[in-house]
């Protein structure tokens, strides 16, 4: 059994703990005070997770000293927009209280980059911690430190690093999730074993069955062993800059054009994860066609993500009844804003081989056109 874990994050300007179990709010107390997290506590999240999930928090920061002034965002992308954004910066000034008080995010990952966008920019930074409540957050948005807001042009264009003086991730949380939820939390979870750990992909699909039933074991392994990969990778590159190497960038490995097609296709249409599962296929196509891998690494990765119930084509993404898949040419529109790309050069992460990725410069647009027809792309 393994119920219980802790990772340590590493960056210039602090250590923070990423704390991962099951029913393991109980601990609240001892990780607030162990931060010196501030006894005021602007909790930004939605309505819904508030009738929900709040009660026990709220029980939590009680018993630890905290008083918590709720701060309703909407769900989704909704959340990172930047009338969103300055909503909540005015909320949190009319209190008063604002160089007192410390951030606490409990949502998803969209929620969470707001939360510590917030964070960062109020009074140049105050201290903000994450009770992610998503699978995609807890393995992937709430470390590392990137937090950002939307622009219509495109996702995260606005934003910074800022790093959270803590993580607490309960798995008992991800109970509430919808299937497709659970499945979209599960793209990340994929990246990570093709990105990193060929192993980690293997034990994943020997688990499929029970991390699409919540098991509270499996998840809490999973979770870890994603947390971990990501922690060393943002260790090794905390701002994103070794583009060379594409150390950090390898995190991004379907994103480039999964973002587009979040765009293209309107955010909360269809799901990250969707879009992402969408962009890994891509992806790995495009591998095979620049010549690092055979087609049998496409084929895997797809069947890994078929096996979470993620799509690989456009017309499987789960959007509205009648939802046509998003466009050749505005999903091309919006890549041109991803941040890989510099001046004539189209930079996109590759894999090199299962459980291995760089980022591969100059991949032939009519190849990249080629790979989203071949999808679906209209």
């Amino acid at each position: 059994m393994m119920l219980q874990t802790e990772v340590r994050i590493h960056s210039p300007t602090i250590e923070y703990p990423v704390h991962v179990g099951y029913n393991i709010l109980g601990q609240l107390r001892s990780v607030l005070d162990s931060v010196r997290f501030p006894k005021h506590v602007v909790l930004i999240t939605t309505e819904a997770l508030h009738r929900t999930i709040f009660p026990a928090v709220g029980r939590a920061l009680s018993e630890a000293g905290r008083s918590a002034a709720p701060c309703f965002v909407p769900e989704g992308d909704a959340a990172k927009s930047s009338d969103t954004y300055v909503r909540v910066l005015e909320q949190i000034a009319k209190t008063g209280r604002s160089g007192e008080a410390g951030i606490l995010a409990l949502g998803g990952g969209a929620l969470g980059d707001l939360a510590g966008f917030v964070a960062g920019t109020l009074r140049r930074g105050v201290p903000y911690g994450i009770l992610p409540t998503t699978l995609l957050s807890q393995v992937d948005s709430s470390i590392g430190g990137k937090v950002a807001i939307n622009l219509r042009e495109g996702k995260n264009l606005v934003g910074l690093f800022y790093q959270p003086a803590f993580v607490l991730s309960d798995v008992a949380f991800l109970k509430s999730l919808s299937p497709r939820q659970v499945s979209s939390g599960l793209a990340e979870v994929v990246k990570y074993a093709l990105i990193a750990d060929a192993e980690f992909l293997g034990f994943l699909e020997g688990k499929a069955e029970s991390l699409l039933a919540l098991d509270a074991d499996t998840l809490v392994e999973t979770v870890f062993r994603c947390v971990k990969i990501k922690a060393e990778v943002v260790g090794l590159d905390p701002y994103d800059q070794v583009a060379v190497k594409g150390i950090r960038a390898r995190l991004n490995f379907g994103h480039t054009i999964g973002h587009a097609i979040e765009a293209a296709a309107g955010y909360d249409v269809i799901t990250h994860g969707e879009a992402i599962s969408v962009g890994m296929a891509c992806a790995a196509d495009l591998s095979r066609r620049m010549g690092l891998v055979e087609a049998m690494a496409v084929e895997r990765t797809e069947n890994a993500l078929r096996r979470f119930h993620l799509p690989v084509r456009l017309p499987e993404l789960k959007g509205g009844d009648g939802m046509l898949p998003p466009a050749l040419g505005p999903i091309l529109h919006h890549m041109k804003f991803d941040k890989k790309f510099s001046g004539a050069a189209r930079r996109f992460v590759l894999l090199e081989r299962i459980g291995k990725a760089a980022v591969s410069e100059k991949v032939p647009n009519e190849w990249v056109e080629e790979v989203l027809r071949a999808r679906g792309a209209a």
